[in-house]
């Protein structure tokens, strides 16, 4: 699950883009709930950053098997976001 969980100040002007208490409240709360399913465990891992730098990040930090067998990206629609994440 890959999600920086911060207030984007520019570029990314919609709704959901809300302030950094928030994230870090929506954070929190997906965190605990994922950790009360039992069935979940071991098969998912958090990488709270930019989605262009979690290539680079997988390997030198192992975070899970590699290559991921799936990536969660809650990405930035914009043109450079998504050329960003193609590149990396």
């Amino acid at each position: 699950l890959v999600d920086p969980y911060i207030h984007l100040r520019h570029g990314y002007d919609l709704p959901e883009n809300v302030d950094d208490n928030q994230q870090q409240h929506m954070y929190e709360n997906l965190r605990n709930v994922l950790h009360d399913k039992p069935n979940v465990q071991g098969r998912y891992s958090f990488v709270r950053e930019f989605s262009f730098l979690v290539p680079k990040l997988w390997a030198e930090k192992q975070l899970g098997p590699a290559p991921p067998r799936f990536v969660f990206l809650n990405s930035n629609p914009s043109y450079g976001a998504v050329m960003a994440d193609l590149q990396a």
